[in-house]
């Protein structure tokens, strides 16, 4: 091949390596194989970060509010009251029902689809949790559109975000409107740690593992050795050949039975792919693992803290988006209230009330309504301590009295005092 042919082989292999897209670059090839989620539910460490995640997410209580300018024309938050698809969106399921199934389905694939149910009003009246393998998404002439089961239509309408679909979506790469998958984007970590667990299986089920080790100075036929080991394992409790007796015989000795290097080297990398699999979903190794120490605070509270603006609130923070986005009126909004989770113990509890009582930033009813308590009369309003008295009445008297100077000066310019009639006998000033 000459110095041209050199020259376009090069361009070849330089354009391709230009048009290689993000997902190329993001997702190379590779042999470990496709994982899809029951699969990988079987990890038992991924199991356990996908379901207190989205066990705790959809536990929360979650409310609808909007503000209102009360008498006074403050701004002021009020509670509302849910609609039906709020309470229950589903008559076949309860509300955590589907919070749980959405949040695993993002978890799992990055992405959660809701079909919305509306009456012949147009209202929305419930939803449903689809199968993300079900839906497609696409760009029409500028606008997102989807497709469930191969179809563009439901109902004679287009399938439109908001309108008859809702979608949540985890991190997108530029330019894409389906969210990654977080089993996809790490089957090789997933598949590593499934693997190892069943090589540490496979050794307890071929029974690699003895008991102990008889040594005998004399020579043993096989039959008197196996009848020994037998008698031996039966008094164990031995099963399936694991555990079993070792009989050595003709003067044979055994070295203590122990664990090995390379064992223990297999059990910190089953150890290893465990906190791994923490790290993809943000999770704190040492709820995966007893022996790691914590990182993330001294304390309990600020450990839960650190769990739920580290792990929690991304999650909640794409469902509160997309359902105040598309599904609320206008002036409203859910929030999922996350100090269930925060709060510490009782007697810090209701001295950290007092003191927002007290100082006026709190009013009675809410840190009732913080403990589950009903409401009181009189329990909306704001408390100043009596030292401050009451603010708003304080700066009333204070524009008074300084109205009342000003008019006290501008009357002595004059040369007549206020609230008194000129007379003369007394020195007063005639004009």
């Amino acid at each position: 091949m000459g110095l041209f042919g050199n020259f376009e082989k090069r361009s070849e292999v330089a354009a391709a390596q230009a048009s290689a897209t993000w997902r190329d670059i993001m997702q190379p090839e590779d042999k470990s194989g496709t994982i899809d989620e029951r699969k990988a539910l079987a990890d038992s460490a991924l199991d356990t970060c996908v379901s207190t995640i989205a066990d705790t997410c959809a536990g929360l209580p979650l409310d609808i509010y909007e503000y209102q300018q009360d008498a006074n024309g403050k701004r002021k938050r009020v509670e509302v009251e849910k609609p039906q698809w709020l309470v229950q969106p589903n008559v076949n399921e309860p509300l955590l029902d589907t919070l749980k199934t959405t949040l695993v389905s993002l978890l799992m694939h990055g992405n959660a689809c809701w079909l919305l149910i509306r009456n012949e009003a147009g209202e929305l009246v419930g939803v449903e949790v689809l199968d993300v393998e079900r839906v497609k998404v696409y760009k029409d002439k500028g606008q997102v559109k989807y497709t469930i089961d191969g179809s563009n239509m439901l109902n004679g309408e287009q399938i439109i975000n908001g309108h008859n679909i809702l979608h949540f979506k985890n991190k997108a790469l530029p330019g894409e409107y389906w969210g990654l998958s977080p089993i996809e984007l790490h089957r090789r970590t997933i598949n590593g740690s499934l693997k190892s667990e069943e090589i540490s299986t496979a050794m307890f089920e071929k029974g690699l593992m003895t008991s102990g080790a008889i040594t005998y100075p004399d020579k043993l036929d096989q039959p008197e050795a196996d009848r020994i080991s037998k008698q031996l394992s039966a008094a164990a409790s031995v099963k399936d050949g694991r555990g079993k007796f070792l009989v050595i015989s003709n003067g044979g000795k055994i070295q203590q039975l122990q664990i090995s290097p390379a064992d223990a080297q297999f059990l910190e990398q089953k150890k290893y792919s465990a906190i791994q699999i923490a790290r993809i979903y943000k999770f704190p190794a040492y709820k995966i693992d007893p022996s790691v120490t914590s990182t993330w605070g001294t304390g309990i509270q600020e450990q839960n803290q650190n769990f739920v603006d580290t792990t929690l609130r991304p999650w909640i923070d794409i469902l509160e988006s997309v359902i105040n986005t598309y599904l609320v009126e206008a002036g409203q909004y859910v929030k999922f209230n996350l100090d269930s989770i925060l709060r510490g113990d009782i007697k810090a509890r209701y001295e950290s009330y007092g003191k927002a009582i007290y100082n006026g930033f709190m009013a009675p009813n809410e840190a009732r309504s913080l403990e589950d308590m009903p409401p009181v009369e009189g329990g909306d309003t704001f408390l100043v301590p009596l030292s401050q008295g009451d603010r708003e009445q304080n700066y009333r008297k204070g524009e008074a009295a300084i109205a009342k100077l000003v008019a006290e000066v501008e009357a002595l310019k004059r040369g007549i005092a206020l609230n008194d009639k000129p007379n003369p006998e007394e020195g007063g000033i005639i004009d």
